[in-house]
């Protein structure tokens, strides 16, 4: 079971010497088999679930720009632009033109990104980022300007890096993150299983044969920075 980025060097020995092999969060390709999350999926129960909240003006705030991106990367980013996009026209929404960037340029610090969405008026009321990481950064820049979560902004993380119970978030009083679970364990479990699966049948390991990728739902875990909107937004 191999969890991205794929080395290359490491696929390309496994794949000549038909041995079985799954990747996670990856595409599926002759002879491997592939398990991932809906992302587009976890995007759009994000956006349902703001909306639910009585929030029209939700934004996504992305993620670090990186140099050379890995191909799980770039598909993910793709996914939560699309999902977004669609979740958002689907919930009867509009985006938010300039306030809807899956990546933030690598000029552009935090405090740049926080002005380009709060120092323009509608405001947003919630905010969609790529991770808990991204979510700490912005809901600490937010505070500073005396924004309240989730009282003023509700925000939700697509990753959940940190947990329930984040010491840095009780040391700092950042509330606990409404996020998009990871799914590891059942990513895990499905991965096993479909190597078992491989190890059992020989034809599933031919480099003629492509097996579709096993996508998993997601599930959203409501925690302490989401709530109804501000009457007066």
């Amino acid at each position: 079971v191999i969890w991205p980025p794929v080395d290359n060097t490491l696929e390309k020995t496994l794949h000549d010497a038909m041995l079985p092999y799954v990747v996670i969060d990856g595409p599926a390709a002759p002879g491997r088999c592939a398990v991932r999350v809906d992302e587009r999926l976890g995007m759009a129960m994000a956006v349902d679930y703001l909306a639910s909240l009585g929030h029209r003006r939700i934004c996504f705030f992305g993620m670090e720009p990186e140099e050379k991106p890995s191909a799980n990367i770039t598909a993910r980013r793709w996914e939560y632009r699309e999902g977004y996009i669609s979740a958002m026209h689907a919930a009867g929404l509009a985006t938010m033109p300039g306030r809807d960037h899956e990546t933030r340029s690598g000029t552009e610090s935090y405090d740049d990104l926080v002005a380009k969405y709060f120092d323009v008026t509608p405001q947003p009321t919630a905010l969609i980022t790529y991770d808990d990481d991204v979510a700490l950064e912005a809901i600490s820049r937010l505070l500073l300007r005396g924004i309240s979560i989730p009282g003023e902004v509700s925000v939700i993380s697509l990753r959940d890096n940190f947990g329930a119970n984040s010491t840095i978030q009780k040391i700092v009083g950042i509330p606990q993150l409404t996020c998009k679970s990871n799914m590891h364990e059942q990513i895990a479990t499905v991965a096993v299983n479909k190597l078992m699966e491989m190890i059992e049948n020989d034809e599933l390991i031919a480099t003629d044969h492509t097996p579709q990728a096993t996508v998993i739902k997601p599930e959203l875990i409501i925690r302490e920075s989401t709530g109804p909107v501000k009457t007066s937004s």
